[in-house]
């Protein structure tokens, strides 16, 4: 189980230009709140389903590509009808580009709301109390 287990989300936000995803949470079960940022470092794109408040974590994995690419197949597809840099690669392409580039699927869980995936080559968590 991950460091953000039954962590509510807070915000989560795109830095495009330094290829940053940053998800903040806070977990609430202790006596002083805990903030953890999810930070998910040479990001590329993402897709996140049922975002709402209240949104609560169950476990962020990563997930080999062979498995993301035979889960995601439709979701992919859906997106090369609106992203030109999926457009333009074939399935093998774009496995083949993932992984010459060290591109990594991470796959985030929820109790409750925001679920989906995020492609990026690292995630960090950078906990600190409230």
């Amino acid at each position: 189980m991950s460091m953000v287990h039954d962590n509510t989300i807070e915000s989560y936000s795109v830095d495009y230009e330094n290829e940053l995803l940053v998800i903040k949470t806070r977990y609430n079960y202790t006596d002083t709140p805990e903030k953890t940022n999810v930070v998910f470092h040479g990001y590329l794109f993402h897709i996140f389903y049922s975002e709402m408040n209240g949104s609560t974590i169950f476990d962020i994995v990563e997930s080999p590509l062979s498995v993301f690419f035979e889960k995601e197949h439709e979701s992919l597809n859906r997106l090369k009808k609106h992203d030109s840099f999926i457009m333009s690669k074939s399935a093998h392409d774009l496995k083949c580009y993932l992984g010459e580039n060290n591109l990594k699927a991470f796959y985030i869980s929820s109790v409750h709301g925001l679920y989906g995936w995020v492609i990026a080559k690292e995630m960090e968590i950078k906990v600190k109390i409230s």
